[in-house]
C-alpha cells in the first residue's frame, strides 16, 4: 500500500494477525489508506501520513500531536472518515466552555479538543468522520443575539449619584461594560470593592440588571477554603503532597496543619476539583494506614453530583471524581467503604424510562468500527444492537435518545458518500520554483489535505493527484513561486515637533493615513516619533510640518511673570494651574508667598485673572469659587476617581496634607460635598442621625443593615398602630431554637390573636428582633422558652447482642428528621471495643433509646418501670424447640403468672390459653415433673414477687415463636424480667456480651490456614463487625473474640472446613521447569524473589503425617517426602543459564500463580527486546532517512 502511494513505510511493531480484502471496485491510494485504517481502528492502530512517511502508530500510546496534519474545516469531506486530523472550528460568538461540553461526549476515545478564547475557536483533533458531527453540533448551537440598545435618556431626567456593590467581581472588566452599555460617568472604589455611577434614574435601573449578572458570575470565581484530612499519612510524605499540591491549586494556596494532619487549600472551585483528583491520585498508589483506594463505577447518576452527598457521609474519607465523570475515587477505611457502597447502590439507580420505543435504522455502508463508541456517548441510556451484515442498527430507548441517534446516524450516513475524484497533473518547475519548493512543500500539503504531490528536490516536474479545487490553488501558488519578489523597504525612525495639546490628535491622524507606520509620543519633548519607509515619511511630513506650523510654541514668546498669592495655598494652586495651562511651567515662591509663572502672553491673562479670582473670592453663586476639603482619611486614589464623576470641575489632591481643592460652582460644591459624605461615611460600622425638623432618620449602613433598619422602622412608625397603643422594639434570643420553626409558631399564634407585630431574624439567625407591645413581647419570650429543649444528660448503654456501630446507626435513624436547627440534638458514640453506646440526651429520648434497644433483643436494658413490655430474644432455629420445651416445664416452678404459647404462624393469642398452667400451684404438676429440668439449672436469684392487677388476677406472660427465636410479652415488668433470666439460665449463649471468647478445636484441618480462610470472607462480608480470629498452634484450634452471631457464624464455617478428605495441596510438591522464549532468566529470578520473599523463607508449618507402624517402603519414603515438604520453605527456586529457564518447587495454586506471573513478564519482553534489522533502500537517500528517523524517534521518547 505504502508502495503504491508513493511513500516511505514507518512500522515499528506491525500488528497481530492478518486481514484479506476483495473487492471489485477501483480505488485510490488514499481510499485504500482509509479503507485499511477502518481495519485498524478496531486492532487498535491507525495510519498517520507526514510529508512522505506513512506511519503506523499504536493507540494505545498517546498519539504524537505534531504529526497529525492540520486541515482547513472545509477541507474536512475529502479526508477519509478514519484519518486522525485537527482542525479549528470558530465560535462565532457562542460560549466557549457550554460549547466544549457539547462536543466532548462525541469525541472519540483518542480525540481532543481545547477551546482558544483569543482566537474565539475550538482546536479539535480526531478522526474526520468523528470531526464532521463535531462540527454539525457547534453549527446547531445558536449564536447570542446581540445586546440591545440601552434606553434613551428621559426628558427631564437630573443625574444622580449612587454606589453599587460589585461582590468580588473584576473591577476593570465591570466598569468597562457599564461605560459601553449605560451613558453615565463610572468610578472604582478599590477600598470598598464599588462603583460609584453618577447617571439619570433611567440609567441606574440598567446599572442594578447588569451589575446582579456580574456578581453572579463573580460568585463562580470566587476563591474558597477547602480541609483534606490527612490521617494515616507518614509526616514526611505529607510535606511532599503540599509541594506536589501547588500546581492543581493554580493561583490558589496550599497549607499543611501538621497538628490536625489535615491540609487547608485557597483555590476556586474548579481549582478545588482538580486538588481533589489530584490528591486520590497520589494516595491511591499509597494509601494510608488501614485505608486503601478503590473505584465505584456509576451507571446512571453523575459523579460530580453525587461526590458531596458520600463526602457528607464519611468525612474521614477522601472522596474524589473521576476524569469521565462516571467514577467514583475514594481512600477511606473498610467500614467507609462498606458505607459508601451501600449509599452508592441506593442512588446510583435507573431513572424510570417514559415512551420508551425500538427502533432500526439502515446504512448504505458496512458500519465504521467506530460507531459504537459514538452511539454510547450519544446516547448512554439506549440499548444498542449493530447488525454488521445487515448494515443495521437497532435502539431501544425514549424519545430524547431516539432523537439523538437520528442525528447521529443522518450525519453518518453523510459521511459515507463518494469521495470526490483526483486527477493526476504535471507540473513543469524553473530553477527558482524547485528552490522555494522546498521550503513551502509542508505547508502547500497541509493547505491541500489529501491531496498527493510526487517530487523530489531537483525534479524538473511535479507529479500531482488533486481535486479540481485544489489544482487550481497550487497552480497559482507555484506561478507565485516562479515571481521575482520586490525589495523589502527600508523604514527609519523619525521625529516630529508639534504643539502638546495636539500630540494625540497628530498621532491618530498619522495612524490613519498610513496605518502601516508605528506612532509614539514624547510628550517630555513634545513631539511625534515615526517608524515607517520613505513613501509614508513623504505623506506624513508636510501635513504634520504644517499642523505644527498652525500652533506654534515660539519658545522666544514665553515671558516669566510672578503672581502674588495671599491667604491661597501655594499647593493646590500649583498643581491647579498646571492642570489648567499645560503649556506653561509654574513655580511657588514660599518665602514671599508667590507663584513664578512662565507662559504666553495670552495665557498669563488668564493667569492673573484665575488668581485673581481665588485670592479675592468675589464670586457669586452662578461663578466658580475654589473650596477645600478635608479628607479625614481617605485614600488620595479614592478622591481622585471623583475627576470622572464631576468632569465640570477642577480638582486638586493633596496627598501630604489630606486635602481636597475643589474649583466650580456652588450647585457643583454642594453635589461634591454630598457625593465625599455617601462614599465615606465615618467609621466601619453603621452611623445613624435625626433631623428633628423633617422627622427622618439618616442611617449609613451596608445594603443587608439598610434593609433591616428599613423593615424595623416602617413597623415601628406603622398605621396599624393606635394612638393608645405602645410598640417597643426588643431583641430575643434564638439559643437552642430552630429560627424557622420559632418564627413560623409565632406568627400562627398572633394570626389567630388578629395582631400584627413584626418579627425579623438577624442575618446570623442566633437572634430574634420583634416590635410589638409589651404583651405580646412577653408573649414570644414564653414562647421561645418552651421551644427551648430541656436539660440533656450523659447515660451508657452496655450492648450485649448487637454491634455497637450497628445500634449507633439505629439510634440515629430513630431521631433522624426530628430536631432538626436546633443546637441540642441528639449525640450518640460507639465504644466499639468496650460494646457500648454513650449518648447525650434528654431524660425522654434515653427512654425511647432505651426501647428500642430492648425491642432489638438488648434484654440486659430492661429495668421494671422501662419499656412496653415486649422483647425479642433470638434463639438457634435448630436447638430453640428444645430450650422453649425446658422454658415451659420450669416456668410452672418459679412463677404463679399464667403462661402462653402462641405460634408463629397465627401470630395471635389462643382463645383458650394455648398451653396455660392449670394451676398457680407446683403440686398440682406432679405428673410434669419428670419432664423438668434440675433444679441448679434454675436461677435462684430469680424473682418470684407475684404483681396481680386491678382486677386481682395475675398478668399473662405471652411468648411468640418466630423464625428465629422468641418474642415475649407481659404487663408486669417483674414477670417479664424473671421469663428473661430463665431463657438465661437455659440457654449459656444469651448470656455472653459483644467481647465473649469461643475455642473451637479442629481434628483434621490445620487451625492457621483455616484462620487466614476466614480472616479472608470476614473482611469483605458485613458492616460494623469487630471480629478477632487467631489459631493456637499447639492445640490446633480457632480462637475466636466476638458477638454472639458471629460466633455463631463461624461455628457453621468450622463445620464445613474441618474436613478429614485430603486435597491435592498436601501431596508432594513435584519440580517444574518454564522456559523464557524472551525475558532474561537472571532478571525474573530476582523480581520473583523480591515478590515472594516470604514463601522463599517461611515454611508450610503443617503437622508431620504419622507413619504406619508395619508400612510398605514406597508410602514410607511417599510420606517422608511430603513430611520434608512441609517442613521446608513453600517455594524454591533456581535458574538454568545455559537453557534461560527457571526451575520451581512449589504446592500447586502457587506455581499456577507464579507460572501465569512468568508468562506475562515473557510476553512483555517482546515489546522492549531490542534487535538489529538491515533495511535495503531503493530509492531514499541515505542520510535523510537516517536524519528523518532519527527526529521520529526523538518525539516519540519525549
Amino acid at each position: 500500500l505504502a508502495d503504491e502511494a508513493d511513500l516511505s513505510l514507518v512500522l515499528d511493531s506491525p500488528p497481530p494477525g492478518s486481514f484479506n480484502y476483495t473487492d471489485t471496485r477501483a480505488y485510490t491510494p488514499d481510499e485504500a489508506i482509509d479503507l485499511v485504517n477502518g481495519v485498524l481502528a478496531s486492532k487498535g492502530y491507525t495510519l498517520l501520513r507526514r510529508e512522505r512517511m506513512l506511519m503506523l502508530v499504536n493507540l494505545q500510546d498517546e498519539i504524537p500531536r505534531t504529526l497529525v496534519p492540520r486541515v482547513e474545516l472545509a477541507d474536512i469531506d475529502r479526508r477519509g472518515a478514519y484519518e486522525f486530523v485537527t482542525v479549528s472550528i470558530p465560535l462565532e460568538g457562542r460560549n466557549a466552555e457550554a460549547t466544549l461540553a457539547e462536543i466532548k461526549p462525541l469525541l472519540s476515545r483518542f480525540g481532543e479538543a481545547s477551546a482558544l478564547a483569543a482566537s474565539g475557536t475550538l482546536q479539535v483533533t480526531d478522526r474526520a468522520g468523528v470531526m464532521r458531527v463535531v462540527n454539525g453540533v457547534v453549527q446547531a448551537i445558536p449564536k447570542p443575539q446581540p445586546a440591545d440598545k440601552p434606553s434613551p435618556k428621559k426628558p427631564g431626567e437630573k443625574p444622580e449619584f449612587r454606589v453599587y456593590d460589585l461582590g468580588g467581581a473584576d473591577a476593570a472588566a465591570a466598569v468597562q461594560m457599564l461605560e459601553a452599555v449605560v451613558e453615565g460617568k463610572f468610578v472604582h472604589d478599590p477600598s470598598g470593592d464599588r462603583v460609584n455611577v453618577h447617571a439619570v434614574p433611567s440609567q441606574h435601573a440598567i446599572v442594578e440588571q447588569l451589575m446582579d449578572q456580574v456578581r453572579v458570575s463573580a460568585d463562580k470565581r470566587r476563591f474558597q477554603i477547602e480541609i483534606y484530612p490527612l490521617e494515616g499519612v507518614a509526616p514526611e510524605r505529607q510535606t511532599r503532597l503540599v509541594a506536589e499540591l501547588s500546581l492543581a491549586a493554580g493561583d490558589g494556596q496550599v497549607r499543611l496543619d501538621s497538628e490536625r494532619e489535615q491540609l487547608v487549600v485557597w483555590a476556586t472551585a474548579s481549582r478545588q476539583m482538580e486538588v481533589r483528583r489530584a490528591l486520590m491520585t497520589l494516595l491511591m498508589a499509597e494509601g494510608g494506614d488501614g485505608k486503601t483506594a478503590r473505584v465505584y463505577d456509576l451507571r446512571y447518576r453523575d459523579a460530580a453530583a453525587l461526590a458531596p452527598t458520600l463526602a457528607t457521609v464519611t468525612p474521614r474519607a477522601q472522596v474524589s471524581v473521576g476524569a469521565s465523570n462516571d467514577q467514583i475515587l475514594a481512600v477511606a477505611t473498610r467500614r467507609d467503604h462498606e458505607t459508601l457502597l451501600q449509599l452508592i447502590e441506593q442512588l446510583d439507580r435507573a431513572p424510570r424510562a417514559e415512551n420508551v420505543s425500538l427502533k432500526e435504522y439502515s446504512l448504505s455502508e458496512p458500519p465504521p468500527a467506530e460507531l459504537p463508541d459514538l452511539l454510547a456517548k450519544a446516547a448512554p441510556q439506549a440499548k444498542i444492537r449493530i447488525d454488521a451484515a445487515q448494515r443495521t442498527v437497532v435502539v431501544v430507548g425514549d424519545d430524547e435518545q431516539q432523537r439523538l441517534v437520528a442525528e447521529l446516524m443522518g450525519a453518518l450516513e453523510r459521511d459515507l458518500g463518494r469521495r470526490p475524484e483526483r486527477p493526476l497533473k504535471i507540473y513543469p518547475l524553473d530553477a527558482r520554483q524547485q528552490e522555494r519548493l522546498t521550503n513551502v512543500r509542508p505547508a502547500l500539503e497541509e493547505a491541500a489535505p489529501r491531496a498527493r504531490i510526487v517530487w523530489s528536490p531537483g525534479e524538473p516536474e511535479a507529479y500531482v493527484w488533486a481535486t479540481p479545487e485544489q489544482h487550481e490553488m497550487i497552480a497559482g501558488i507555484l506561478q507565485k513561486l516562479a515571481e521575482t519578489p520586490e525589495p523589502t523597504p527600508t523604514r527609519s525612525l523619525r521625529a516630529y515637533p508639534t504643539h502638546a495639546n495636539q500630540l494625540d490628535a497628530m498621532a491618530a491622524l498619522a495612524a490613519r493615513i498610513v496605518p502601516d507606520a508605528v506612532c509614539s509620543i514624547d510628550r517630555s519633548g513634545r513631539r511625534l516619533l515615526v517608524w515607517a519607509d520613505e513613501d509614508d515619511h513623504r505623506q506624513l511630513e508636510p501635513l504634520l510640518k504644517k499642523s505644527a506650523a498652525s500652533s506654534p510654541v515660539d519658545a522666544d514668546a514665553l515671558q516669566y511673570r510672578a503672581y502674588r498669592a495671599g491667604e491661597i495655598d501655594l499647593t493646590l494652586a500649583v498643581q491647579m494651574l498646571t492642570e489648567r495651562f499645560p503649556d506653561g511651567v509654574f513655580q511657588a515662591d514660599m518665602t514671599a508667598r508667590s507663584i513664578v509663572a512662565q507662559a504666553t502672553p495670552a495665557d498669563h491673562q488668564r493667569i492673573d485673572a484665575l488668581l485673581r479670582e481665588l485670592r479675592d473670592g468675589s464670586m457669586s453663586r452662578t461663578e466658580r469659587e475654589v473650596v477645600v476639603y478635608e479628607l479625614k482619611g481617605i485614600a488620595a486614589p479614592q478622591a481622585e476617581g471623583l475627576r470622572q464623576l464631576f468632569p465640570q470641575m477642577r480638582l486638586t489632591v493633596d496627598a501630604s496634607t489630606q486635602q481636597l481643592a475643589a474649583w466650580g460652582t456652588s450647585d457643583d460644591q454642594q453635589q461634591l460635598r454630598d457625593a465625599l459624605q455617601t462614599l465615606f461615611p465615618p467609621g466601619s460600622g453603621a452611623t445613624f442621625s435625626y433631623d428633628l425638623t423633617t422627622r427622618s432618620l439618616l442611617a449609613v449602613a451596608d445594603a443587608q443593615q439598610l434593609e433591616l433598619v428599613e423593615t424595623v422602622v416602617q413597623a415601628a412608625d406603622g398605621e396599624n398602630a393606635g394612638p393608645e397603643e405602645t410598640r417597643e422594639l426588643r431583641v430575643h434570643s434564638l439559643a437552642g431554637v430552630d429560627a424557622t420553626s420559632a418564627t413560623a409558631s409565632l406568627q400562627k399564634i398572633f394570626q389567630e390573636r388578629a395582631v400584627n407585630p413584626l418579627l425579623t431574624i438577624e442575618p446570623t439567625g442566633r437572634r430574634l428582633l420583634a416590635v410589638a407591645a409589651p404583651a405580646e413581647q412577653e408573649l414570644i419570650e414564653q414562647t421561645l422558652e418552651a421551644l427551648r429543649p430541656g436539660p440533656t444528660q450523659v447515660d451508657v448503654f452496655v450492648l450485649e447482642t448487637m454491634e455497637p456501630y450497628a445500634a449507633q446507626r439505629a439510634v440515629e435513624s430513630l431521631f433522624d428528621g426530628r430536631y432538626v436547627g436546633q443546637s441540642n440534638p441528639v449525640d450518640v458514640q460507639a465504644d466499639a471495643d468496650g460494646g457500648r453506646l454513650v449518648v447525650r440526651a434528654t431524660a425522654e429520648q434515653l427512654e425511647e433509646i432505651r426501647t428500642l434497644l430492648v425491642k432489638m433483643g438488648e434484654i440486659g436494658l430492661l429495668s421494671a418501670d422501662a419499656g412496653d413490655g415486649k422483647t425479642f430474644v433470638p434463639l438457634p432455629v435448630d436447638e430453640a424447640p428444645a430450650v422453649l420445651e425446658q422454658f415451659e416445664a420450669a416456668w410452672t416452678r418459679i412463677s404463679d403468672h399464667p403462661l402462653e404459647v402462641t405460634p408463629a404462624a397465627t401470630g395471635e393469642r389462643p382463645a383458650d390459653s394455648g398451653r396455660r398452667s392449670q394451676s398457680s400451684s407446683p403440686t398440682d404438676h406432679g405428673e410434669e415433673q419428670t419432664e423438668t429440668p434440675p433444679t441448679d439449672s434454675v436461677p435462684s436469684d430469680a424473682p418470684t414477687t407475684q404483681s396481680p392487677d386491678a382486677s386481682g388476677k395475675l398478668a399473662p406472660v405471652v411468648m411468640t415463636r418466630l423464625p428465629r427465636g422468641v418474642a415475649i410479652e407481659s404487663t408486669d415488668r417483674r414477670a417479664l424480667q424473671t421469663a428473661l433470666g430463665l431463657l438465661r439460665s437455659l440457654d449459656p449463649r444469651l448470656q455472653g456480651g459483644g467481647g465473649d471468647f469461643s475455642v473451637y478445636p479442629l481434628q483434621n484441618a490445620d487451625a492457621e490456614r483455616v484462620t487466614s480462610v476466614l480472616t479472608n470472607v470476614f473482611r469483605q462480608y458485613g458492616a460494623g463487625r469487630r471480629l478477632t480470629i487467631a489459631a493456637d498452634e499447639r492445640i490446633n484450634a480457632v480462637v475466636v473474640r466476638g458477638s454472639r452471631t458471629d460466633r455463631r457464624e463461624v461455628e457453621a464455617l468450622l463445620k464445613t472446613l474441618d474436613t478429614s478428605q485430603e486435597t491435592d495441596y498436601f501431596k508432594p510438591n513435584q519440580p517444574v521447569v518454564l522456559n523464557l522464549k524472551f525475558a532474561d532468566a537472571d532478571q525474573v529470578h530476582q523480581q520473583l524473589r523480591s515478590l515472594y520473599r516470604t514463601e522463599l523463607s517461611r515454611g508450610a508449618r503443617q503437622p508431620p503425617i504419622e507413619i504406619p507402624p508395619g508400612a510398605d517402603s514406597e508410602l514410607v519414603a511417599t510420606l517422608q517426602q511430603i513430611n520434608a515438604s512441609r517442613e521446608g520453605p513453600l517455594l524454591s527456586m533456581e535458574v538454568d543459564r545455559d537453557t534461560n529457564s527457571l526451575l520451581l518447587v512449589a504446592p500447586r495454586p502457587l506455581l499456577q500463580e507464579i507460572s501465569q506471573f512468568v508468562e506475562r513478564l515473557d510476553q512483555q519482553s517482546t515489546q522492549t527486546r531490542q534487535g538489529v534489522r538491515v533495511l535495503a533502500l531503493e530509492e531514499l537517500q541515505g542520510d535523510e532517512t537516517l536524519r528523518s528517523l532519527q527526529r521520529i524517534l526523538t518525539e516519540r521518547r519525549r
